[in-house]
C-alpha cells in the first residue's frame, strides 16, 4: 500500500488523516477539529501534539519500517 486516507465525524468535528509514500519520502496531512488537540507519531518516529487546524508534514523513511 502506498497511500491511505481516513476521516471520522466526531462530536467536535471532522478528524482526518492522509499519508502517501513518494519514493523514500512520506507526506502526512492531518485535520484536527476546532478547540481540540491530537497526539501524532510520524512514520520517522517524531511525536507531536497538534492543535486544531490542518497540518502537513514531509519526511524521509528509514529502513526499519
Amino acid at each position: 500500500m502506498s497511500w491511505a486516507k481516513a476521516s471520522y465525524h466526531s462530536i467536535r468535528g471532522e478528524i482526518s488523516v492522509f499519508w502517501a509514500e513518494r519514493g523514500e519520502a512520506v507526506e502526512v496531512k492531518v485535520g484536527v477539529p476546532a478547540n481540540t488537540r491530537c497526539y501524532l507519531t510520524l512514520p520517522w518516529g517524531e511525536e507531536l501534539i497538534l492543535s486544531s487546524g490542518r497540518h502537513r508534514f514531509k519526511g524521509l523513511l528509514t529502513d526499519n519500517r
